[in-house]
C-alpha cells in the first residue's frame, strides 16, 4: 500500500497559537491561546487553490482560553475539553511579590456550528481531572479523551482514557492506555480506532518523544500497544490520519531560525513505519495546530505564527 505525499504550500495570513477544528468543507473554527483576544474565537475559510484566508470574529462571554486543550467535531458540534490557564493569585503584597500559577482544566464547552454560540457544560456526577497535551477524538458518537498530563509541566504523564455521551451528558472511566501517550491523533481503519501518540523518555534531564501507535478495541474499549517509532524527537511537531495511514511529522534539525523536519507515514495494515523524507520549513516546527480542511488538504500553524497548507495525497515519493 503507498504512503501519503506531503507537500507543502505557505499561507500569506499568520496565525497565533491557538487549537483548529473542522467545522464544513474549508471552514476551521480557531480557538486562540492567548488572553489578549479576549476571549474572541474565529472561524477561517481557506480557499486552497489561491492559497488564501480569511476569518471572521466570533465573540464568547465564556472564560475559554486556554493552553493545549483540545476541538473534537461530532456531528454540529464542536467540544473543547482540557488546557491549562495561567493567572496570578490575589496577594496584599506588592506586584513584586506576585507568583504566577498554572493550572490544568477539566471545563467542557461546546460550540454549535449552526449557530455558531459557545456553552459550558455544567460538571456534575463522575468528572475526569484536569488535563493538557491530551489526545481526543470522537468515537460511536461520543467524546474520548485519553492520555497528556494533569501537571503544567507535562510529565509525569496520564494513562487514564474517558467517554463523554453528549445524549446523557455522563463521563465514564476506560480501560487505561499501556502507556503515556501525549498529542496523538486518531483515524478510523475498518472500523477500529488508530491511534498515533508520542510517549516520553526523559534523557540526561530533558524530555524524548518516541511516536506510539495503539488500537481501541471496539468490544471493550481496551487499548494494545503496537508498535513505537525507533527514532526519537526532542519536539513533537504533529500527527494526521490519512486513510490507512498516519503521518507523523518530527522536527529533524532544529535551528533558531528555520527548521528541517523528518515525515513518517505508519501504514496500519502492515504495521509498518516508512521514512519519508525531509522538508525545510520557516520558522520553529514546535507549539503547531493542525488541523483537515477539506479532502487532501489540511492548516498547519506553529511558533512564529508561520501558517501552511498542507496537501496530501497516495504516491510513492515527495515532489
Amino acid at each position: 500500500m503507498s504512503c501519503p505525499a506531503v507537500t507543502l504550500q505557505p499561507l500569506p495570513t499568520p496565525l497565533p497559537q491557538g487549537v483548529m477544528a473542522n467545522i464544513g468543507h474549508n471552514e476551521v473554527l480557531f480557538v486562540p491561546q492567548d488572553s489578549n483576544y479576549f476571549q474572541c474565537t474565529f472561524v477561517l475559510t481557506i480557499d486552497p487553490t489561491t492559497c488564501t484566508m480569511e476569518y471572521v470574529a466570533i465573540d464568547c462571554d465564556l472564560d475559554i482560553i486556554r493552553y493545549y486543550p483540545t476541538l473534537t467535531r461530532i456531528g454540529s458540534e464542536v467540544l473543547m475539553y482540557g488546557g491549562y490557564v495561567s493567572y496570578t493569585p490575589d496577594h496584599p503584597m506588592s506586584s513584586a511579590h506576585y507568583t504566577l500559577q498554572q493550572e490544568c482544566m477539566s471545563d467542557l464547552f461546546i460550540f454549535d456550528i449552526p449557530t455558531r454560540v459557545w456553552r459550558e457544560v455544567p460538571k456534575r456526577g463522575v468528572w475526569p481531572r484536569g488535563l493538557q497535551l491530551h489526545t481526543a477524538y470522537e468515537r460511536r458518537g461520543c467524546l474520548v479523551v485519553l492520555g497528556g498530563s494533569t501537571d503544567t509541566l507535562g510529565i509525569p504523564g496520564s494513562q487514564s482514557v474517558w467517554e463523554y455521551n453528549l445524549e446523557t451528558q455522563e463521563w465514564r472511566r476506560c480501560p487505561q492506555l499501556p502507556a503515556d501517550m501525549y498529542m496523538g491523533v486518531c483515524t478510523r481503519v475498518r472500523g477500529v480506532s488508530e491511534v498515533c501518540a508520542f510517549s516520553c523518555s526523559d534523557r540526561k534531564g530533558s524530555p524524548v518523544y518516541n511516536a506510539s501507535c495503539t488500537s481501541q478495541h471496539e468490544s471493550d474499549r481496551s487499548f494494545l500497544l503496537e508498535t513505537t517509532l525507533p527514532i526519537p524527537s526532542p519536539t513533537v511537531i504533529a500527527t494526521l490520519g490519512v486513510g490507512a495511514h498516519i503521518v507523523t511529522i518530527l522536527e529533524d534539525v532544529p535551528w533558531y531560525g528555520d527548521s528541517t523536519v523528518r515525515v513518517y507515514a505508519y501504514d496500519t495494515v502492515s504495521r509498518e513505519w516508512e521514512d519519508r523524507g525531509c522538508l525545510d520549513i520557516l520558522g520553529r516546527a514546535d507549539n503547531t495546530a493542525w488541523c483537515e480542511c477539506s479532502a487532501g488538504c489540511s492548516v498547519w500553524r506553529f511558533n512564529d505564527e508561520y501558517t501552511y497548507l498542507v496537501f496530501t495525497d497516495t504516491v510513492d515519493t515527495f515532489e
